[in-house]
């Protein structure tokens, strides 16, 4: 994408303020900025006068000028009214935001609740403003001048003779070809415009039954095909009876003003096109940011309340203190997973979002994703199905046990295989009726049972795959099911159905709930848009998930769509993704959904922990102990040296975001040692910053893998296991870096 340039000028008294300004503009994906600072307000006006910027950030209070002088001082400058200056104050007045907006500012920023993502619309927009009223100021410009230089020509008609005599300007005015000439008030009527050809003939006659003067704009065809602008004015004169005599008029070609009034309405429009759409990105950004500060709040409530409780109350029973565990996890996850939506929108809207594409199994992905949402819809008595609509399937199962071969529910021989039942009424009873699909069963039975892995060739299986991320395939459904039981009444019910179509998969999620209003439907995937954003809403949300899935859906080459016929009448979304060919080779895929061994043990690995947050160094420490490792915790880089000059463990796992010096810096510093000195101890990186930009840096200086805050204790785990057994690679750093 290809960056538009803008000069922004600066000018607060305030370093740090500056910086904060500075850092919010340079990351804008939209735009790339020469940035000038001034600390006073005569030096601002100086550089505005020397550099001409195309947008400034002015402090409202300055040590030598205040915000309405310097926006003074500088129309007299500028010499106009309008100022791409966004006001920026420490200072909520709302007097002060009237007076600064009349004295030529275009915008007015509170610095305590101003985002990087409301200065950089307000900044883009000022300038755009501007930008359009120069273009506005310039057009009245042409206008005037093509005015004073418009061609005029005259010309008689005698109306008792009906002979009509023209100037010689008017063959130009008119575009008439050589030799024509306008003998009579027919022949001016054949070269008008058809569709302007009736209100001429009217303003004439009127003017002569009035005995008033004339004024009426027309066009004519030019000999090129292209049409003439032309102002006639005029006036009739009468004989002593009152009888009209003669019509006396010009013709002035207005071509050229026509053309730069066209303009000026056209740049009028775009103006009120990019202020609705500016106040439109307001209202929603305004609605956004009030639903996310509830969204991120509410979750607290639960959790500080039963923590205080947790910590005061000492005589809670067990039953009491288990719920209350479980309540804060739950909140506690639920604003994990707000803050992961937001970073997915965040690398989605700058391309930064990275797809690790393998062979999937679709019937995995949906069983997954089923089970994380069976809890809500048991809470709920929401009734789940999952059918596979697969007419040629073959069940005859003769290939496992000769007696196997009618009828999957009774004839499988208990004897040989007696726990088949007890699998089959467990998969059916969680996601379905009795009657669900059979196909479903035979797969679930095939995913149960050792044994039987004949049935699964006879399935088929490879119908069910795409090659696609495997974790953002589940994310794909998991928001579709979410969605679907959070919208639906207790005891609705949802409905996800796969079903091979052509060289497509699709995955149709269907349910009984509140449905979607038809004006809403266009909008269902849009950014931070919600049917209902009112602070009496029901349903809780950033109205980010369906965005993320559109998007996620669109990185693997696949298409979604929503249908409802209205609210009350539940919903239907359908995904469809292109199928694998069924001779790929599926042992390559590796995407089984498994679950994190939780019984690794670390029994007498020695760990050096680094964080500065004393909560998170405790809380990992422990986690790593009660798998049997043994920690060393220190709250700082600094610390980390002095104990590695005397010790070596066989993991480093440091925190980025440190005081003083960060995880990078450490780690620099590590690798620039001797093997034997410890130079190539496996590093694993902690960090809250999840972007990838911080993901690559720490690649690139040596860390072996990174987990982004707040940490699951089985990864955790997993990772230091994973890397206690390995040699450090000292060109994995490159490695890494190119992969991404």
């Amino acid at each position: 994408m290809n960056r538009k340039y803008r000069t922004v000028l600066i000018v607060d008294d305030c370093l740090e303020d500056r910086e904060t300004y500075r850092r919010y503009l340079l990351r804008d994906v939209n735009y790339e900025y020469t940035i000038l600072e001034a600390e006073l307000g005569a030096e601002g006006l100086s550089l505005w006068q020397q550099y001409q910027p195309d947008g400034m950030l002015l402090d409202y209070l300055l040590p030598d000028i205040d915000g309405l002088e310097f926006l003074m001082q500088l129309q007299a400058q500028k010499q106009s009214k309008y100022l791409p200056v966004v006001i920026v104050t420490g200072q909520g007045d709302e007097s002060v935001a009237v007076q600064v907006m009349k004295a030529g500012a275009s915008d007015y920023l509170i610095k305590r609740r101003m985002t990087a993502e409301e200065l950089r619309l307000a900044i883009n927009s000022a300038i755009d403003k501007a930008k359009l009223h120069v273009e506005l100021q310039e057009s009245e410009e042409r206008l005037k001048l093509a005015l004073e230089a418009a061609i005029m020509g005259t010309w008689e008609w005698n109306i008792q003779t009906n002979h009509l005599i023209c100037s010689e300007l008017v063959a130009p005015i008119l575009d008439l070809p050589d030799g024509v000439c306008l003998s009579n008030y027919k022949n001016l009527l054949a070269l008008i415009h058809i569709e302007d050809k009736e209100a001429v003939n009217k303003a004439i006659v009127t003017a002569i039954q009035m005995k008033s003067k004339y004024q009426v704009e027309f066009r004519t065809l030019r000999l090129d095909g292209t049409f003439n602008w032309v102002e006639a004015r005029g006036k009739v004169y009468y004989d002593i009876k009152g009888q009209p005599l003669r019509l006396i008029g010009t013709f002035m070609d207005i071509s050229k003003s026509k053309q730069a009034q066209q303009e000026q309405q056209r740049l009028l429009k775009l103006e009120e096109a990019a202020r609705a759409e500016a106040e439109k990105a307001n209202r929603i950004k305004d609605d956004f940011l009030a639903i996310l500060s509830h969204e991120l709040r509410s979750p607290l409530n639960p959790i500080l309340g039963w923590a205080t409780m947790l910590l005061k109350k000492h005589n809670l029973d067990a039953a009491r203190t288990t719920e209350a565990l479980k309540i804060i996890e739950r909140n506690a996850r639920l604003q994990s997973q707000l803050i992961e939506d937001l970073l997915d929108v965040s690398r989605i809207l700058r391309g930064k979002l990275n797809l690790e594409a393998k062979p999937v199994n679709l019937i995995d992905v949906i069983s997954s994703a089923l089970e994380t949402v069976k809890l809500a819809a048991e809470v709920k008595a929401i009734s789940l199905k999952f059918l596979i609509l697969e007419p040629d399937l073959d069940l005859s199962l003769h290939s496992v046990n000769s007696d196997i071969n009618s009828d999957i529910n009774s004839d499988i021989n208990s004897d040989i295989y007696p726990n088949v039942h007890q699998n089959m009424e467990q998969k059916s009873s969680f996601y379905s009726s009795p009657n669900l699909n059979l196909t479903y069963k035979v797969i679930e039975i095939v995913n149960s049972i050792t044994g039987l892995w004949n049935i699964e060739n006879e399935i088929e299986e490879p119908k069910y795959y795409v090659l696609g991320d495997v974790s953002r395939l589940q994310q794909i459904v998991w928001n579709l099911l979410s969605n679907a039981v959070k919208f639906t009444p207790n005891g609705g019910a949802v409905e996800v159905k796969l079903e091979p179509v052509g060289n497509f998969l699709k995955i149709a999620v269907h349910d009984t709930g509140k449905g979607i209003s038809p004006e809403f439907l266009p909008h269902v995937f849009e950014y931070f848009r919600q049917a209902d954003s009112a602070t009496t809403r029901k349903f809780g949300g950033l109205g980010l998930g369906l965005a993320i899935v559109w998007q996620l859906v669109e990185l693997h080459g696949g298409t979604i769509q929503v249908e409802s016929s209205g609210e009350e009448q539940g919903a239907t979304f359908t995904v469809m993704l292109t199928r694998i060919p069924e001779n790929f080779d599926k042992n390559k895929s590796g995407n089984k959904a498994e679950l994190p061994n939780n019984h690794l043990n670390l029994q007498g690995i020695q760990i050096l922990l680094v964080d500065d947050d004393e909560d998170s160094l405790n809380f990992i420490k422990f986690v790593l102990e009660e798998d049997g490792a043994i920690v060393t915790a220190v709250p700082s880089a600094f610390d980390a040296l002095k104990i590695l000059a005397n010790f070596q463990p066989d993991i480093l796992v440091s925190d980025i975001g440190m005081p003083g010096m960060d995880g990078y810096a450490l780690l620099r510093q590590i690798r620039s040692w001797q093997p034997e000195a410890g130079g190539e101890i496996p590093a694993v990186a902690l960090t809250a910053y999840a972007g990838e930009i911080d993901k690559r840096q720490s690649f690139a200086v040596g860390f072996q893998t990174y987990l982004t805050k707040p940490v699951e204790p089985e990864n955790l785990v997993n990772v230091v296991a994973e890397l206690a057994g390995c040699q450090y690679d000292s060109q994995f750093a490159v490695r890494s870096t190119q992969l991404k």
